[in-house]
């Protein structure tokens, strides 16, 4: 691959990685190393993987969510956590069966984390609120 294919690719990276977040235009992007592991997630995920046409954002959102929240990722879930409610794919109530799915495949201790991870991104006090686990 090309420097220009490549930067071609972080640069698309970078746009898609603020619509799949919901960032607003004045979000300033996150430094990013070259040869980093930021840096390879922003060109190969979002650049290129989150770019496909066979799925569906609201598809890909979902297996996002499962994955990032079966292994437990607390940094990365909030971004996609709200990326999903904002821009509509996903509701609360569809949330809250996300991590009843992550509970009962990756663990009761999962699922939890990932239901308070959604608490205090979304601001909710109480579980039913927002999207928390009921």
């Amino acid at each position: 691959m090309t420097e220009d294919s490549f930067a071609h690719l972080r640069e698309r990276g970078m746009r898609r990685m603020l619509e799949v977040t919901c960032a607003d235009e004045t979000t300033p992007a996150p430094p990013i190393e070259p040869r980093s592991v930021e840096d390879h997630a922003v060109t190969v995920v979002f650049g290129d993987l989150w770019c496909g046409e066979a799925l569906s954002d609201r598809d890909r959102r979902l297996i996002t969510l499962g994955v990032l929240g079966a292994l437990g990722a607390e940094r990365e879930l909030p971004w996609h956590i709200k990326g999903a409610l904002e821009s509509g794919d996903l509701t609360p109530e569809q949330l809250r069966e996300v991590t009843l799915q992550i509970a009962h495949y990756a663990g009761v201790p999962r699922g939890a984390s990932m239901s308070a991870i959604i608490r205090e991104t979304t601001g909710a006090t109480s579980p039913d609120e927002k999207g928390g686990q009921r």
